[in-house]
């Protein structure tokens, strides 16, 4: 996909879906496989364009928004999804509200409870109409036969050869994630085979606040079916500050909810994650997010 694309190319592409006058598009902050627009319209509603290379990410998100907009779970509604060329297209309405990652560390502090608040709500939708585990596909079903299975595939099948290919021409350091696998399966024998709606990428840069309350909940391209201590793992793992596993164990404590291997769980998914996240950097050159990252995980698993 190009880095790049004309102010025309993307207000032709808005304005085949977008009834009202197109005013301005601006860039916003991107994901890491995501490029995001906000289209300003005249006296009407504003708009999220989205791009990315691939459209099963945008197809999660509007079958989220489907299933369970009418939840209360706060989810931008998508207008449309689209392919042009060599990448994939989305418009949502932009929902109100600032993310969190934008404010001081003071109002997140505030924050947190209401953010594992909505968390729980997630985790409490019903599934029982899908089946599967790991990501969804495009009818809303897991790609997996269990999550175990979900979990191993992180080293096997093409996702090794592309380990492989990593190895051998990027920094990624086989010996580490060698050891970050077997952990990772190890400890998978203390997971549930339990199937609950997983975000898989809750975040303070995917989730907006307005009021004091969480306003709106994004990106669902990673959503998936499987143990809900995976979004908590998710989390945890990039505040490095510690305050959301915190506020988790506190919002736990308070349900007076008793979880099972907490600990191990969490450690298998970190586990997990450290392996997605060191050939996602080493893949895209990004040494110096590499080597910062693989120092944090050798401290954090003593590996």
């Amino acid at each position: 996909m190009k880095s790049e694309f004309a102010p025309e190319e993307l207000a032709a592409l808005a304005g085949k879906w977008i009834s009202e006058e197109i005013k301005a598009i601006q860039p916003v902050r991107s994901g890491q496989v995501s490029k995001a627009f906000i289209v300003s319209t005249k006296g009407g509603p504003d708009y999220i364009l989205r791009v990315n290379e691939q459209a099963i990410f945008f197809q999660r998100d509007a079958w989220i928004y489907r299933r369970y907009a009418h939840t209360g779970i706060p989810v931008p509604e998508m207008i449309a999804l689209g392919e042009r060329g060599d990448f994939a297209y989305a418009i949502s309405r932009r929902m109100p509200g600032q993310m969190l990652m934008e404010l001081p560390e003071a109002e997140v502090t505030q924050l947190l409870p209401r953010m594992i608040e909505m968390l729980d709500r997630i985790h409490h939708c019903d599934v029982s109409e899908s089946r599967g585990y790991g990501p969804l596909d495009r009818e809303g079903n897991g790609m997996f036969a269990s999550w175990t299975d979900y979990l191993l595939s992180v080293n096997q099948g093409e996702q090794a050869e592309r380990m492989e290919r990593a190895y051998r021409t990027t920094c990624l350091d086989r010996g580490l994630c060698t050891r970050l696998y077997e952990n990772m399966r190890a400890l998978s024998t203390f997971c549930p085979q339990e199937r609950y709606l997983i975000h898989g990428d809750y975040s303070f840069d995917n989730v907006l606040t307005d009021g004091g309350e969480i306003s709106a909940v994004l990106d669902w391209g990673s959503a998936s079916y499987g143990d809900y201590l995976f979004d908590v793992s998710w989390g945890s793992f990039w505040d490095f500050g510690g305050s959301f596993f915190r506020a988790f164990k506190d919002y736990s404590q308070f349900c007076k909810t008793s979880i099972p291997a907490l600990e191990e769980r969490i450690q298998c998914y970190h586990c997990y994650i450290s392996l997605v996240a060191l050939l996602f950097f080493a893949e895209r050159g990004q040494t110096d997010v590499y080597q910062m990252l693989k120092q944090a995980i050798l401290t954090e698993l003593s590996l």
